[in-house]
């Protein structure tokens, strides 16, 4: 009883925070408050994908980024074919998904062979999206129209209702046969494999999922910026970006890769704030130290206190 009572306890504490980021833009309407919010929850929408392929089946991916370039250019070519908005970000992350197709022969790779793997997807459609002939804007990139009416209020909440069905989802596929195969897979592969699960279909899933759900905020990010180029959307940094969020949250945990997002999102605001030029180096350093003193991640540290004062 008394661990049911803390369950209920920690689901009525997370509808509760969710209940108070609603009603956010009801007591501020501030540009910049909304801009951060509006970052942090499209990072932890990000950290959350990733973490559904890295996390769950043990298969880090440095080209991830591709699905969100994929699903921001899908976006923005259907927006200026006076497409709406939204109906072309869920197009945009169905788009991403298909490009799933072309990494299933890398699943035979496994560690860092699949990572490296994972860049030359990336790095190719970089390429390709740069050649005028495709009528993307070349290296130029594209623009989409500005709303007559512009307010950041929308944005915040598809943002934030995009971080928390990420959070749902995550959420259910672990509790699920699924999800349970899938964390095989991460434990041990071959072992999965002599017991009869479906290895490639697990995986094949898992990205499927974290393809849709990347691809849908690189549509999300193209209709708030207005404009992209193949530098902001395949950048490099960005897929490592999920990488050090998901890994310094905690990997394979529900939480972790949300309070990872929002720790190295604020980090590097109030790094870049404040200390200009040297921010590339004190970020960097910030997450070497984190990833040596919290090798569980955040998460990890966190869980271990709850359960020793009993929270």
């Amino acid at each position: 009883m008394k661990f049911k009572s803390k369950i209920k306890n920690h689901y009525l504490c997370f509808i509760a925070i969710i209940l108070a980021l609603y009603i956010v833009p009801i007591f501020t309407v501030h540009p910049f408050v909304l801009h951060l919010c509006f970052i942090l929850f499209l990072h932890a929408a990000l950290a959350q994908a990733f973490n559904l392929v890295a996390g769950f089946t043990g298969y880090l991916t440095l080209g991830h980024v591709a699905f969100f370039g994929v699903g921001a250019y899908t976006t923005a070519a259907l927006i200026n074919r006076a497409i709406s908005p939204y109906i072309a970000m869920i197009i945009g992350g169905l788009v991403a998904a298909a490009l799933v197709l072309i990494y299933i022969p890398l699943f035979r790779l496994r560690g860092a062979y699949f990572a490296i793997s994972s860049i030359f997807i990336s790095n190719s459609l970089y390429i390709i999206i740069k050649q005028p002939v495709l009528g993307l804007g070349g290296s130029v990139g594209l623009t989409i129209p500005i709303p007559p009416i512009y307010s950041k209020v929308p944005y915040y909440y598809v943002s934030l209702s995009l971080m928390i069905f990420t959070i749902i989802v995550a959420y259910l596929i672990k509790c699920s046969k699924i999800g349970l195969g899938m964390f095989a897979i991460r434990q041990n592969e071959d072992a999965a494999l002599h017991f009869g699960i479906n290895t490639l279909k697990l995986k094949i899933m898992a990205l499927s999922v974290s393809a849709i759900f990347t691809g849908f905020a690189g549509g999300l990010y193209t209709y708030y910026v207005f404009y992209i180029s193949p530098e902001t959307v395949f950048s490099p940094t960005l897929s490592l970006q999920m990488n050090f969020m998901t890994i310094i949250g905690g990997l394979g945990t529900i939480m972790g890769p949300i309070m990872g997002a929002f720790i190295l999102t604020s980090l590097s605001e109030v790094i870049s704030y404040t200390l200009g030029e040297l921010t590339p180096f004190v970020y960097g350093v910030s997450i070497i130290l984190i990833m040596l003193f919290l090798p569980e991640g955040v998460w990890g540290l966190l869980s271990k206190l709850i359960k020793k004062y009993s929270i």
